[in-house]
């Protein structure tokens, strides 16, 4: 690791380097942060051989969930006691008031530190629906470090990255806040980018997460109604027990992923064919069974793209950019959460529960087609142009590249006065002292 005469540190926090494509963006994102003297940090959850930027492993259990840590020379423990209860408050498994709030006080601990000790240029966080993140987005603005939220899959071979916004999310309005004047910039695009995406997208279709196992299994032949395709988010770490609720950007309008699977069955058509594909992290975190109807047709193993190409409508629980992949191919989208989709007038969202027999009748005989194709192609044009990274040289229609980022993030440098790897063994110490007295630091 190089130390540099302006120490200047940019905090990445990322729970996605099981991804190789992601440990392949952060290098290439560190090597350009190199050349303008800023140190790329990692906080991992995980060890990852192939980062070749210093990475700080923040186990899981310090973020809220509910696995023991083991570290060298510590006896295994819950990260920052008195915490037992709120492992999984993020899950919505331990889901009272008294859990949440500690669980919050113990993230906001951490990112503290991260802005104490490490003392960034800027941060880049993980997902810009995860609590952890929106907590972390929060502690560095108090702190007037400049935050930006950053995920893979908005479109094939590119990272969505919401810069210099996320500090400004007005979150009582709970829809992402691409720009001020998104009506109007949706109205001055074209659909040049569109096209480039689409034609990316069906030759090289994102895979989002891996089968569990090899498998032939191609999707069920139509019966003689529409075959629907219902897609989830990672629930898991977005539905939040309403009594503490802060505006979550994902929250859907009901109370959990049974809740919503049921209202769905109710609504939907008897001569729908139903594939369902959950995300894997939410039988992983949720903990309790989910119970499918019987006409729902559990697709785990399928590839995605097939089954979008399959289906004659797709609907999404949650904030999953497969959302965008289906506006690529012209499917009708019905969005139960909130999203840039449901802002941009691209797809069928119901405001209220109550809405949503009316809303899918919309859906499925897609009565404003005509102007949720023109405003997918608007905000597809405008998420090109101002908010997603090329991954690499292959995502000709993004504007921007790893290069840009780079310029972006150390346009934001401040003086340091102490060396990098100083600041490194402070934030690691303070970190293990927290930990292992059980207690948040002082």
């Amino acid at each position: 690791m190089s130390d540099y005469d302006n120490g200047q540190i940019c905090v990445a926090s990322c729970f996605a380097f099981s991804d190789p494509r992601c440990v392949r963006f952060f290098n290439h994102l560190g090597e350009a942060l190199v050349e303008r003297n800023v140190q790329l940090v990692v906080l991992a959850t995980r060890d990852v051989p192939d980062l070749e930027f210093p990475q700080l492993q923040i186990p899981y259990a310090s973020l809220a969930y509910d696995k023991l840590i083991q570290l060298p020379n510590l006896t295994p423990f819950h990260a920052i006691e008195p915490i037992s209860a709120s492992e999984r408050a993020w899950t919505g498994c331990a889901a009272h008031a008294d859990s949440w709030a500690r669980a919050t006080a113990k993230c906001e601990w951490f990112y503290q530190i991260v802005a104490e000790e490490l003392r960034p240029c800027g941060a880049l966080l993980w997902n810009a629906t995860h609590p952890n993140s929106r907590i972390g987005r929060n502690v560095m603005q108090v702190n007037d470090i400049p935050a930006w939220c950053i995920e893979r899959g908005q479109l094939a071979n590119t990272y969505q990255v919401q810069t210099g916004e996320v500090n400004a999310w007005d979150d009582t309005q709970a829809v992402f806040s691409v720009h001020s004047a998104l009506a109007m910039d949706l109205a001055r695009q074209t659909s040049v980018a569109f096209e480039a995406a689409r034609a990316l997208s069906l030759s090289g279709p994102v895979g989002r997460y891996k089968p569990n196992s090899p498998s032939e299994q191609s999707p069920p032949p139509s019966s003689a109604g529409p075959t629907l395709l219902v897609l989830t988010s990672a629930l898991g770490s977005s539905i939040e027990p309403v009594s503490v609720r802060s505006i979550n950007l994902s929250q859907p309008l009901w109370n959990g992923l049974q809740e919503i699977v049921d209202a769905l069955d109710a609504a939907l058509p008897e001569n729908a064919t139903i594939l369902f594909r959950d995300h894997p992290i939410n039988r992983d975190v949720i903990g309790s069974p989910l119970r499918l109807p019987a006409r729902f047709i559990e697709v785990a193993d399928a590839p995605i793209a097939d089954l979008m190409e399959h289906s004659d409508r797709v609907a999404c629980i949650g904030t999953t950019t497969l959302q965008y992949e289906a506006l690529l191919r012209d499917k009708p989208l019905l969005v139960l959460g909130r999203s840039l989709a449901t802002s941009a007038g691209a797809a069928y969202t119901p405001r209220h529960a109550d809405q949503l027999p009316n809303v899918i009748e919309a859906w499925l005989h897609d009565r404003e087609g005509e102007s949720h194709r023109a405003n997918a192609r608007a905000l597809v044009g405008l998420l090109c142009e101002r908010h997603l990274v090329r991954e690499d040289e292959s995502a000709a229609h993004v504007r921007n590249g790893v290069v840009e980022l780079a310029d972006f993030i150390a346009a934001q440098s401040i003086a340091g006065t102490e060396p990098v790897a100083d600041r490194i063994a402070n934030f690691t110490q303070r970190f293990l002292d927290g930990c292992s007295t059980g207690e948040r630091a002082p």
